[in-house]
């Protein structure tokens, strides 16, 4: 009997909120995608760093614990740049812009306030002091919200075909024993790609 009435109590709640807010379902559930999405965008790109350094799972936990997605995101680009694998790099690197523009409207999103407008148009508030303080309102309608969750599934999509070649390409010793010294990133990837096929030519 206490369980029924504890999910009856957790139904009428959702019920009273969604008729609160005045929001349709629809953008609700659309909202919930994007979320969920998203924290599955974030696990691929810690997967990722764990195929790129060749590690454990409790190792990489430790690792990258304390990191922010923004850190994980500069350090696959640190590491990748390192490799000197010119296609990974690029890869990336057009995968990387991607992520951050979806993640501004996410965040814009997560972190606003929700409100409707005057025809019952859902709308959120976000207020960003960056500089200068700034309000900006946005709507957010049904197909925003599916737009922006199937770009999210898209750069998960795009995370994992770089995994796939990190896994098959990249050597198990590429930092261990790297093919040079350690790179800064004024120095340009196809440049040093270039150079790595001039040595192996060489090697030959």
């Amino acid at each position: 009997m206490a369980k029924k009435e504890k999910q009856e109590i957790g139904e009428n709640v959702e019920q009273e909120v969604i008729k609160t807010l005045q929001i349709d379902e629809n953008v609700l559930k659309a909202f919930s995608i994007v979320v969920l999405m998203w924290s599955n965008l974030e696990h691929n790109v810690f997967i990722l760093l764990k195929e790129i350094l060749k590690i454990d799972w409790n190792l990489a936990a430790i690792t990258f614990f304390e990191a922010t997605f923004i850190q994980k995101l500069t350090m696959v680009t640190s590491l990748l740049h390192h490799s000197r694998h010119e296609e990974v790099y690029y890869k990336w690197d057009s995968a990387k812009k991607k992520i951050e523009t979806l993640r501004a409207k996410r965040n814009d999103l997560v972190h606003g306030f929700w409100n409707v407008n005057e025809e019952l148009i859902p709308n959120v508030t976000r207020l960003k002091a960056r500089g200068k303080l700034s309000v900006d309102i946005q709507d957010a309608e049904l197909n925003d919200l599916r737009h922006l969750y199937l770009a999210i599934i898209r750069s998960i999509t795009e995370i994992n075909s770089i995994r796939r070649i990190v896994v098959n390409e990249l050597p198990a010793d590429a930092f261990t024993s790297p093919k040079g010294p350690p790179l800064n990133r004024t120095q340009s990837p196809k440049a040093l790609a270039q150079e790595k096929v001039r040595q192996d030519k060489q090697a030959k």
